[in-house]
């Protein structure tokens, strides 16, 4: 277990400074705006996710769940300032009904609609600042917005002892060492372990996931492919296993 916990800590320390060297690199820019919630809803707290354009697809919800790059929550009267790396994304506000959580759910208000496909891009130069103005027009997100590809994986968390865990969201990479995920599970894993990922089109992809109650998280080893219309089914995501 020492031993374990020494190559932890190498690699924390590893990550911790390479994070810091490339942070140095980076140059950012400000994007701003304010959500006109309507007369009838709040406009604050809501949540400004930001994709970068460059890195993946537009985040249409109908036929997968994009991970957000970064995000932001607006002030009591709607307005919002992110700080972000240069480059061009896609913006989409989200305001999140007091009975849901993660990705977009019945009751919740969404700008832009979840089955819009053609999506503005906002580019961030470095040292300037980008406002994109008041967004407006946000609807209730509709049942048949949620996710549907037939691309992607279907599989199971398990534990140790080979028993399902519940309540997991697994994530998707298309690098094995990327920290930011491009695809998230539909939803979290049921009582049977089970999970669902929908990606845009076919490729190889990592799967891993953090949780507060296992700190090493879950993941398989070895990228899964996945051929575009089809899923790829029964992979099992095992707690991470350090040599």
């Amino acid at each position: 277990m020492r031993k374990y916990l020494f190559y932890a800590i190498i690699n924390i320390v590893f990550l911790f400074t390479c994070s810091i060297a490339i942070a140095n690199d980076i140059k950012y820019g400000n994007i701003t705006g304010v959500v006109d919630a309507g007369d009838e809803e709040s406009a604050e707290k809501w949540l400004v996710m930001f994709y970068d354009a460059d890195a993946g697809p537009a985040p249409i919800t109908t036929e997968y769940w994009r991970a957000l790059d970064y995000s932001k929550r607006t002030s009591e009267n709607g307005s919002f300032t992110a700080q972000l790396p240069e480059g061009k994304y896609y913006v989409v506000a989200l305001k999140k009904s007091s009975a849901s959580s993660g990705n977009p759910h019945m009751g919740d208000l969404i700008y832009p609609p979840g089955n819009i496909r053609e999506r503005m891009q906002y580019i961030v130069k470095a040292g300037e600042t980008t406002d994109i103005g008041v967004i407006t027009g946000a609807v209730p997100f509709k049942e048949e917005w949620f996710a549907q590809g037939k691309t992607g994986v279907e599989g199971f968390v398990l534990d140790d002892n080979g028993k399902p865990l519940e309540g997991l969201r697994i994530r998707v990479y298309t690098k094995p060492k990327k920290k930011i995920p491009h695809y998230i599970a539909d939803r979290p894993s049921d009582a049977n372990g089970k999970f669902t990922i929908r990606v845009p089109e076919g490729g190889e992809y990592y799967l891993k996931m953090w949780d507060k109650k296992n700190p090493w998280g879950y993941a398989i080893p070895d990228a899964v492919t996945v051929k575009t219309g089809e899923m790829t089914k029964g992979v099992k995501v095992y707690p991470l296993q350090w040599d």
